[in-house]
């Protein structure tokens, strides 16, 4: 198999494990080892998948830049690839629901971020049954999903999965606007910059509630009364 000419990496190896999870879970489904489905599971097809395309790759890495328990297991991350100039690291969850909080696998993704070059990317991989991952709510939503879904839709239970780069960063912060002053005010900065994708309703509802209840200024509330809302 050849790359795909339209993609560059990391691009084509993400797209390769998409369809490879999608298809290997797939056939074990086939010989009924659904009793053994968990995130593990998907670990080799990933670190086949990577090595054949010629990635460096390390296993359960210790995360840098975050607080380590002192007793009990480390955090780590799932995989560490490199190859030429590329370097990204890989979360992987299986999605049990439509809604998966992955608070502490943002934490990691960021932290190996602040703690690399600019160039380093860090990607979060769902996998999971499509009617979970077909609208899938991932909490915190810092993540924006990188191309689409690839589903196997063979038979009854259709197996996919959906890859996500960190788009944004976030942090605490105290704020000063207009004279008064904000305690611990979680501050977001997009890392990936791209065209405008508008907000959903219940995100700019969020928004709008708080603005209220901080008694931001008029313009800026009549502002987000103006943003059309994504359908």
């Amino acid at each position: 198999m050849t790359a795909s000419p339209e993609l560059h990496e990391p691009a084509d190896v993400l797209y390769r494990i998409k369809r490879g999870l999608s298809g290997y879970v797939s056939y074990l489904a086939a010989c009924e080892m659904n009793e053994s489905f968990s995130e593990y599971v998907l670990y080799e097809p990933i670190l086949r998948i990577l090595t054949a395309r010629h990635y460096l790759v390390e296993c359960e890495v210790e995360c840098p830049g975050v607080a380590q328990p002192h007793t009990g297991d480390r955090k780590r991350l799932d995989f560490v690839a490199s190859r030429d100039n590329v370097r990204f690291a890989v979360e992987v969850k299986w999605a049990q629901s439509r809604s998966i909080d992955v608070s502490n696998d943002h934490s990691k993704m960021a932290a190996f971020l602040k703690c690399g070059s600019a160039k380093e990317r860090a990607f979060l991989c769902v996998f999971g049954r499509e009617s979970h991952i077909g609208r899938l709510a991932l909490k915190p939503h810092l993540f924006e999903e990188r191309g689409h879904a690839v589903v196997a839709r063979f038979g009854k239970t259709r197996y996919g999965c959906r890859i996500y780069p960190t788009a944004y960063d976030r942090f605490s912060a105290e704020i000063e606007s207009e004279g008064r002053v904000f305690q611990e005010v979680w501050v977001y900065t997009v890392r990936e910059k791209s065209e405008f994708v508008a907000p959903s309703r219940d995100y700019l509802d969020i928004i709008r509630r708080a603005a209220g209840r901080w008694g931001f200024p008029k313009s800026y509330r009549d502002m987000l009364d103006r943003i059309e809302v994504r359908p």
